[in-house]
């Protein structure tokens, strides 16, 4: 196939884009939805072997809770909730996902997912992939890695890349995910607002075991400080709403594998 422009959408779960393969190279499938900024969200396969096999991907540009469209090659039913997961997945990408499944053959080899900046949420950058497991179920995490993307104009010109170097063929469901990888994460901006959303600040880490988190003002005055995870700022400050603006945290760890982290930046409170 010859192509150098435009992409494909697949409207349903099972409705995959399909390639054969029968040689050591980089075949690229240019998925893609109008529903999504710079439409791309292309995936490459590179097989480990010269053997025939056919390929199959599909975008699904939408949330996966509410994929009610079908059954996937490997027997997964949607939709598939994103609460059942692996405990260090912190969070899943819910604005797409992927199939990537191999309808014919016994080729192994290297899976690319491409995405953008702007697709990642701001309180930390997508650093994994998860896979649906049909066997649990629930999500889980295989061993993807994120790097930064080559000019590809042709796909939109990406500016990352999640890589997994064995692709598991025996589940087809993938999600971009941020994952717990003995580090703590603090939101750079939050909104007390509320609206229910991003209402309280709070370090993120499946597996802190003690931790001092202090934030302080312009004035270098202490506004808020905690010694437990699960106890967040509302953004007050001595019985009021503290004025929107930049803040500096101050925070200390010690995770549950014996690692000590120390860690101070900037937070922005949006009024």
């Amino acid at each position: 196939m010859l192509w150098n422009t435009g992409f494909i959408s697949g409207d349903s779960i099972g409705g995959y884009f399909s390639r054969s393969t029968d040689r050591i190279s980089e075949y690229y499938f240019p998925v893609g939805s109008n529903n999504l900024l710079n439409n791309h969200r292309a995936v490459t396969f590179t097989p480990n072997n010269g053997d025939s096999s056919v390929i199959g991907v599909r975008l699904a540009a939408i949330d996966m809770n509410f994929d009610f469209t079908g059954t996937s090659i490997t027997g997964s039913t949607g939709p598939f909730p994103n609460t059942p997961k692996d405990p260090k997945i912190l969070r899943l990408n819910r604005e797409f996902y992927h199939h990537i499944a191999r309808f014919y053959g016994t080729t192994n080899g290297k899976a690319k997912i491409f995405y953008f900046d702007s697709d990642e949420p701001t309180f930390h950058d997508f650093n994994g992939a998860g896979f649906w497991n049909n066997s649990i179920p629930r999500w889980s995490i295989p061993n993807y890695n994120a790097l930064a993307s080559p000019l590809l104009p042709s796909i939109s010109s990406p500016d990352k890349l999640m890589e997994i170097n064995t692709l598991h063929f025996g589940n087809d469901v993938y999600s971009l995910t941020i994952e717990d990888r003995n580090t703590a994460y603090v939101p750079q901006i939050f909104s007390p607002n509320g609206d229910g959303l991003n209402d309280i600040l709070y370090v993120y880490g499946n597996r802190i075991e003690t931790m001092t988190f202090i934030i302080y003002n312009r004035w270098g005055e202490k506004v808020f400080e905690s010694y437990d995870k699960n106890i967040g700022w509302d953004g007050k400050f001595r019985g009021a709403q503290a004025q929107g603006g930049v803040y500096v945290y101050y925070l200390e760890v010690s995770i549950l594998e014996g690692d000590d982290l120390t860690q101070k930046g900037d937070i922005t409170l949006v009024r």
